[in-house]
This record gives structure tokens, C-alpha cells and sequence, in this order.
């Protein structure tokens, strides 16, 4: 045997390796694609739902704002007295001593 019929069984199990490798690369490499293109569409999605939740609550505030003015509009109108009209706040705040229990520590 010569030399070149004992290596071209060598080489023919490397180049079935690397065939190997190349096709695992390349399975690879489209995986990561198409992780990326499903993390991109999640994350579209994920705005267009915050959006939209957005304007959800946007369109019920707007609904509530006009059932309150219906219903005050459709309330009969009142003769109103003097002491309906007043208004009274009190204000009071209370100042409290301070503590010699939570001052600073005292060091002798």
C-alpha cells in the first residue's frame, strides 16, 4: 500500500467531519435567525398590546367623563339655598413635643 491509499481514508472521514460541522454551523446559524425574528415579533407584539391597552383605557375614561356629564345634565335643577353653597375647610396641624427617647445617643 502506499502512502496515498492509507491517507485517503483519513481524508474522506475529515472531509465527511467538516461536511458535518458546515451543515451543524449552518443549522445554526439559521436557529438563530429565526430566534431572532420570533423575539422581534414578540416584542412588536408586546407594544401593540401596551398600546392598545393604552387607548382601552383612554376610551373608558373618556366614556365614563361623558356618562358623569349626561347624568348631570339630565339631574333637575334645584333651587339652591345660601347654606348649600358654603364651603367649610379646617385646616389643623399638631406639633408634638419631641422625645428624649428617640434623640441622639448621649455619651459620657
Amino acid at each position: 500500500m502506499t502512502q496515498e491509499e492509507t491517507r485517503s481514508p483519513d481524508l474522506r472521514g475529515s472531509a465527511a467531519c467538516r461536511d458535518d460541522l458546515l451543515v451543524l454551523c449552518g443549522g445554526a446559524g439559521v436557529c438563530n435567525a429565526s430566534l431572532i425574528t420570533i423575539m422581534a415579533s414578540a416584542d412588536a407584539f408586546a407594544a401593540r398590546l401596551a398600546a392598545s391597552s393604552q387607548h382601552a383605557a383612554e376610551l373608558s375614561t373618556l366614556q365614563l367623563r361623558q356618562l358623569a356629564t349626561s347624568l348631570a345634565e339630565m339631574q333637575p335643577m334645584r333651587a339652591a339655598r345660601a347654606a348649600d353653597m358654603g364651603v367649610r375647610a379646617v385646616s389643623q396641624t399638631h406639633a408634638q413635643a419631641p422625645s428624649p427617647m428617640y434623640g441622639a445617643p448621649v455619651v459620657t
